[in-house]
Formats: structure tokens, C-alpha cells, sequence
């Protein structure tokens, strides 16, 4: 069986997603990042909706906002934040 991580946010798409990737032979392991919408409830919910979906394992990270050093527009005129994110 192979990984996979899956980005999760715990709604339909991407709970659809858990057993489609497992019935085509994959672990998945789901990771949510938290940037701050959510409150300790939903959180929680997201975490056992993927134990509920049988997710090998999941994951919460501190997505939160990082400062912003530069705006910039690229070629296809797309708005682009640099952030300044040490490794």
C-alpha cells in the first residue's frame, strides 16, 4: 500500500476523497492546516471526521497568517505575497 497526504479540510470534497484514494490502494493521512478560521469545536470535528473516514493518521498545523514582506503582480496579472518565512 502506498502514502499519501491529503490537504483535509473535513468537508464534502475532500471527505469524499479519503475512501475513493484508500479503495485504489492508498494510506491516506490527512493534515489540516489551521489558519485561524476555525475555533476549537470545528477543529476537533475535522480531526474525528477523519478518524471516522479511517484516515492511517491526521494531523493539525499552525497554518496561521506569517508577516508579509512584499506585494507584487506577476506576468499573468495575478496579485503575489511574499511572505517572510524562515525555514
Amino acid at each position: 500500500m502506498n502514502d499519501i497526504v491529503l490537504a483535509f479540510s473535513g468537508g464534502l470534497d475532500t471527505s469524499f476523497c479519503v475512501p475513493y484514494l484508500q479503495e485504489r490502494g492508498y494510506a491516506v493521512h490527512t493534515v489540516f492546516a489551521d489558519t485561524g478560521g476555525v475555533d476549537a469545536d470545528e477543529r476537533a470535528y475535522i480531526e474525528a471526521r477523519a478518524k471516522e473516514l479511517g484516515a492511517a493518521s491526521h494531523v493539525t498545523v499552525d497554518g496561521s497568517p506569517q508577516p508579509f514582506t512584499a506585494l507584487e503582480v506577476g506576468s499573468s496579472g495575478c496579485l503575489a505575497l511574499a511572505a517572510s518565512v524562515k525555514p
